[in-house]
């Protein structure tokens, strides 16, 4: 039992050595997880290597596009599309504009949302409902941003590069890649 900041008696030596005890228990538990996140940080690196490069290099050069193992595995290789309508960190984060404006010239100015940041107090829940129109209005502070959600933007650049339209998206203003990845099914 642990004394209280307000009581006036003092550890015994028994209770002090117990403690310590669990001080070295916590650092052993610490260092074993420190260890554990190593080896699978390793182990998800090693796993990426084998289904982003080596198998689909291994199935290339097979000219396979999929095949079951022995043991009724199945690999199937599968493109995995990614890419953002944001900026990087690096460069401040936050939509990018000039990305956003090539959607809406390129007939895909659908995808983008408009969001609207209003600050009210607590008490305010009758204000929050006022519209953009009436926000100018009566003069409240807002914020409008455009964005695309990142499931619809990828399922957009899936459709646009499956449908052969890959020389139409500007990849680099997207920082949008394709990496085909084996894929595998283990029989139940």
């Amino acid at each position: 039992m642990l004394a209280d900041a307000g009581d006036s008696a003092l550890p015994t030596p028994e209770e002090l050595k117990d403690m310590a005890k669990l001080v070295q228990m916590l650092d052993a538990a610490e260092s074993d997880i420190e260890h554990l996140n190593t080896l699978l940080s390793l182990a998800n690196q090693r796993r990426n290597n084998i289904t982003m490069t080596y198998l689909p290099d291994a199935m290339n050069a097979a000219n396979l596009k999929q095949f079951t193992a022995k043991d009724g595995t199945k690999i199937e290789l599968k493109p995995i599309y990614s890419g953002s309508t944001s900026l990087p960190k690096e460069e401040g984060g936050g939509p990018n504009l000039k990305a956003l404006a090539w959607l809406k010239d390129n007939g895909h100015g659908g995808l983008v949302k408009h969001e609207f940041t209003v600050p009210f107090g607590k008490d305010s829940e009758e204000e929050a409902e006022t519209l953009k129109t009436l926000l100018e209005k009566k003069g409240y502070d807002f914020n409008e941003m455009e964005n695309v959600h990142p499931s619809t933007f990828k399922a957009w650049l899936k459709e646009q590069l499956e449908k052969g339209n890959p020389g139409r998206v500007p990849l680099e203003l997207f920082r949008a890649s394709v990496v085909t990845v084996a894929t595998v099914k283990r029989p139940k």
